[in-house]
């Protein structure tokens, strides 16, 4: 090599000279030596290329050049050294391609460049995903503890999060409630309001109808990510992440720091003390985040655009965001959630199939439909005022004299149609007769039967 022989000029040994190139070139001394002894004069460069048998030889041994290459010299193909295999292979396919014949699309995608794009005012899209925390709590019904589930809502322009919700599983219902939460704005979160787009992955709840009928309520164009792409919704996906690396760290039950640091049962938080935790710190995320590419805090973002937000009352966003379910009125009312919901209305309806509206993981009352026609608000039996429970024994009332009042109609009603048909003008009255009549009658059928005899009377 011409630095080193530049060296050795000088009056260097050997190695003293492959030393000072080395530090001076940034390659290692045995790079440097391995050259030297094939008598290189630059790093090693093959002339040969890899046939498209060879490439392909290469992918069915997914990516595993020495099991290629093996492969090709016992069928009897002109293949170079193992090494030089090996750099031809390296030559010919990208670093992403290669990766993706060992382990997969997924792979190849991480050495992808992708273009950004930014919405260019705040709420043209929203994106949400689910995220398992990494965190045990104690949750009510369940023996062990749980690792609950984080649906979040976050607005692309911004980043902030206007909405989320937490369940131990997720589904449509604590979509909706998220989706409900961040649609909803009131002097105390100004973030919020009804998006242009909403986009989410092609999964089994994100997908459901209630909430397609929900954005098609609210105007919303829902956005289904293609599959196996992840990149597509990537502000949620690193929003997620790094809400739970900002506020799971000191908890009780965090699972990231190893298992030497997980706590006992009784020590751990319980669903709705993390439910706190999550309420109060993304709030401050909002607030106080800087995001590394906006440069300035989420919330700032969210004020520095003016574009005029679309809102809906909020009455009538619950309507939009109920969940629908089929029930059958029972002996107690209405069963929902492990619960009976009971109202003056259902009264009368047990064995009736009705249409069940909910808000998701509001306990408090649910919304009744029969045959597409709203019937009544029940309410939990166990959470009854004695003026509720007073009502519904008044409406139970109420119809059993009503239905006593119409027996009664009906029964006078077929007496009075009962005597005409009997008592026609050319029939003999006979159901009635008078003391008179009935003497008259005796005295008469005695004569008929003296005649019939031949007696004579004196």
């Amino acid at each position: 090599m011409a630095g080193v022989r530049h060296a050795a000029a000088r009056g260097l040994t050997l190695r003293a000279a492959v030393t000072a190139v080395a530090a001076q070139s940034g390659v290692s001394e045995r790079t440097l030596w391995r050259w030297l002894a094939r008598g290189q004069s630059a790093a090693p460069h093959t002339a040969w290329r890899p046939s498209p048998e060879d490439l392909i030889a290469y992918a069915s041994w997914c990516a595993n050049a020495s099991a290629a290459w093996k492969d090709r010299r016992e069928a009897g193909a002109d293949v170079p050294a193992l090494r030089t295999f090996q750099e031809g292979i390296a030559a010919a396919l990208t670093p992403g391609q290669r990766a993706g014949l060992r382990a997969g699309e997924l792979a190849r995608r991480e050495y992808d460049a992708y273009l950004r794009w930014e919405p260019e005012a705040r709420n043209d899209l929203w994106e949400a995903d689910h995220k398992q925390l990494d965190v045990d709590v104690r949750a009510q019904g369940f023996e062990r503890p749980v690792r609950p589930w984080l649906t979040l809502f976050v607005e692309a322009y911004s980043r902030v999060v206007p909405g989320w919700a937490l369940s131990v599983t997720p589904h449509s219902g604590s979509i909706l409630a998220a989706f409900g939460s961040a649609v909803a704005v009131s002097p105390a979160k100004v973030w919020g309001g009804i998006p242009v787009r909403l986009r989410v992955d092609r999964g089994a709840d994100f997908l459901c109808n209630a909430l397609k009928e929900a954005c098609g309520r609210l105007g919303v164009v829902a956005d289904p990510a293609p599959s196996y792409s992840p990149f597509r919704k990537g502000k949620v996906e690193i929003s997620a992440k790094s809400v739970e690396r900002a506020l799971l760290p000191p908890l009780p039950g965090y699972l990231g720091a190893g298992p030497e640091t997980r706590r006992e049962r009784s020590e751990l938080m319980t669903f709705d003390e993390l439910v706190g935790v999550l309420r109060a710190g993304i709030d401050a995320w909002n607030q106080s985040h800087v995001h590394p590419v906006l440069g300035c805090t989420l919330a700032e973002a969210w004020a520095r655009d003016a574009t005029p937000i679309r809102t809906v009352a909020e009455e009538r966003l619950r309507w939009m965001m109920l969940a629908e379910a089929s029930r059958t009125v029972q002996k107690e009312g209405v069963r929902f959630g492990g619960r009976y919901f009971t109202a003056p209305e259902l009264t009368g309806r047990r064995g009736t199939a009705v249409t069940v509206l909910s808000w998701p993981h509001d306990q408090r009352r649910i919304e009744v439909m029969v045959g597409g026609d709203w019937l009544c608000t029940a309410l939990p039996q166990g959470t009854l005022s004695p003026a509720e429970r007073a009502e519904v024994l008044a409406e139970r009332r109420r119809q059993k004299s009503e239905a006593d009042s119409l027996r009664r109609k009906a029964a006078r009603r077929a007496r009075y149609e009962l005597a005409p048909a009997t008592a026609t003008a050319d029939a003999t009255p006979s159901t009635v007769l008078t003391q008179s009549d009935a003497a008259e009658t005796s005295g008469q059928a005695s004569a008929r039967a003296v005649s019939m005899l031949g007696l004579e009377t004196d």
